[in-house]
């Protein structure tokens, strides 16, 4: 596995000079260094396909890895401000994708025995967990198309 610190400035470019020998990786990679100076790539030659990536030093010193650069004239600190809501988002629909409580299974039931109160609940959770109301509307969609097929099949 070979790694370049410095050379392309889009995606695009450094597309354009991908290796087919390292022969010639190592000449292009050189050929890109001398061209552009202003940004930091990075990509990986691995046996089958190439992935490229992004490395940014912040001013604290932490070296943050994207796979797409960044636009020209974005400030770099913005970077890890971005990084770490991003990380903090998942981390709160993991949470309460996990807490299930009797309430939340409660409410399920009462979908199954009469789907229109499907509709009330997703409408009445919508601001307060929109996460757990979107996966209420998902199953009262569910569970309308369900007794649509049983009635259907029962006409017949």
């Amino acid at each position: 596995m070979f790694i370049c610190e410095r050379g392309a400035q889009t995606s695009r470019f450094a597309r354009a000079f991908a290796p087919r020998s390292r022969k010639i990786f190592q000449v292009k990679i050189y050929f890109v260094q001398r061209i552009m100076k202003k940004r930091h790539f990075s990509y990986t030659y691995g046996s089958q396909s190439t992935s490229f990536k992004y490395k940014y030093l912040l001013k604290d010193g932490k070296e943050v890895e994207l796979t797409n650069p960044l636009p020209p004239g974005m400030p770099i600190h913005l970077i890890h401000n971005q990084v770490t809501n991003d990380s903090n988002c998942s981390n709160n629909s993991q949470a309460e994708n996990e807490k299930r409580t009797l309430k939340d299974l409660l409410l399920y039931g009462s979908i199954v025995v009469c789907p229109i109160s499907g509709v009330l609940i997703y409408y009445y959770m919508k601001k307060r967990r929109p996460i757990f109301a979107e996966s209420i509307r998902k199953f009262t969609l569910a569970t309308f198309a369900t007794l649509g097929r049983i009635f259907l099949l029962a006409l017949f």
